[in-house]
């Protein structure tokens, strides 16, 4: 039981190790989207409208801080791929748990789209230079991958 915890442990280190390689990444996002001002007061909008894919994103206030992050890398990704953006900082339904908005906010936006991936508030993109939808496309899924972090 404690090699299995170990290796584990030793495991977890070498992945947060890892993140050390993604500095650039985090400089580039507090240069290019500055989180200074609360992202709140922007409302829900779509970045880089009008492409044939997109990430949408849904998150509230209680969770602003971590999401904040998430959707700066998001946003740095779309503009590095040019996918839209479409980013919900309010639930549509408020008597609803936000959690119940996805499928109604890709129905929103899917006609307008060849394809679209729902991206949840605590992810972060890690392999900024990997695209998502070619993955994908090639590889059947994105299981094993770690393109992606839970912050």
């Amino acid at each position: 039981m404690e090699s299995t915890v170990s290796s584990v442990f030793l495991r977890m280190r070498k992945r947060w190790l890892s993140l050390a390689d993604l500095l650039p990444f985090f400089e580039f996002c507090a240069d290019h989207f500055p989180t200074k001002q609360p992202f709140q007061s922007l409302g829900n909008y779509v970045f880089n409208p009008g492409r044939s894919l997109a990430l949408c994103t849904l998150y509230t206030p209680e969770i602003g801080a971590c999401a904040a992050e998430s959707e700066k890398s998001l946003l740095s990704y779309c503009l590095r791929h040019d996918y839209t953006a479409y980013v919900y900082r309010a639930p549509l339904y408020p008597a609803i748990h936000p959690a119940l908005h996805k499928a109604r906010v890709l129905l929103n936006h899917l006609s307008e789209h060849q394809a679209m991936i729902w991206m949840d508030s605590d992810t972060l993109i890690l392999r900024q230079e990997e695209k998502v939808f070619e993955r994908i496309l090639n590889k059947g899924s994105l299981e094993n991958s770690n393109m992606f972090s839970l912050i």
